[in-house]
C-alpha cells in the first residue's frame, strides 16, 4: 500500500469511531432525558402496585371482644348479641381402607422412576436403612405432606394424577416394601 492509501484509511477509520463516539454520547443523553421522565412513571407505578397489594391483603373483618376497650365498635344490623351462630363441626370423615394394588400402580406410573434407584438423594424402594430415618422423623402425616407438597427434585404430588389418599397409600406401600411396620 501507499502512503496515500494508509492516510486515507487512518482518516477513514478516525472519522468512523469520532462518529461512534458522537452516537454514543447522543444515547446516553438521550437516556438520562428520558430516565428522569420514566422514572417518575415507574415511581407511580411501583405506589400503584404497592397500595393495590395492601388492598388485597387487608382484613375483611376484625374481632370485637366484649370488655376489652380497644376494641372497635360493632355495627349492629338486625343481630342480636345475645344469640351467636355456631355451625356444628363436620364429622371427620372416615379414611378409605388401605388399596396395595392402586399404590403399585401409582408407584410403577409415577414414583419409580427416581425411587427405583434412588435419583436425586430419593430413598430407594424397599431399603429399610433409607426410610427408616425419615419414617422416624416425620411420620406418616410427615411423609405424605413432603409427596403432597413436593421435596428437593420430587414435584408436588410426586408428579402423579393421584388424590391426597392414594397418595398416603403410595407412602404406606413403600414403608411396607422397606419392612417398615406402618400403623394406618
Amino acid at each position: 500500500m501507499s502512503k496515500t492509501q494508509d492516510q486515507t484509511f487512518v482518516n477513514t477509520f478516525i472519522g468512523i469511531i469520532i462518529l461512534l463516539a458522537l452516537i454514543a454520547l447522543a444515547l446516553a443523553g438521550l437516556s438520562q432525558y428520558t430516565g428522569g421522565t420514566l422514572g417518575h412513571v415507574a415511581e407511580q407505578r411501583a405506589e400503584h402496585e404497592r397500595e393495590r397489594v395492601l388492598q388485597a391483603i387487608a382484613p375483611v373483618g376484625q374481632v370485637a371482644i366484649a370488655g376489652r376497650d380497644e376494641a372497635p365498635d360493632v355495627v349492629e344490623d338486625d343481630v342480636d348479641p345475645e344469640v351467636a351462630e355456631v355451625e356444628e363441626p363436620a364429622e371427620p370423615e372416615e379414611r378409605p381402607a388401605f388399596d396395595a394394588e392402586v399404590a403399585q400402580q401409582i408407584n410403577q406410573a409415577a414414583c419409580m422412576a427416581c425411587h427405583a434407584t434412588g435419583v436425586a438423594g430419593s430413598p430407594v424402594t424397599g431399603e429399610e436403612g433409607e426410610w427408616a430415618p425419615r419414617f422416624e422423623e416425620r411420620g406418616l402425616d410427615g411423609l405424605v405432606n413432603n409427596v403432597i407438597s413436593g421435596m428437593g427434585a420430587m414435584p408436588p404430588r410426586g408428579g402423579a394424577d393421584a388424590d391426597d389418599t392414594e397418595l398416603r397409600w403410595v407412602v404406606i406401600w413403600m414403608l411396607e416394601e422397606a419392612g417398615l411396620a406402618v400403623d394406618y
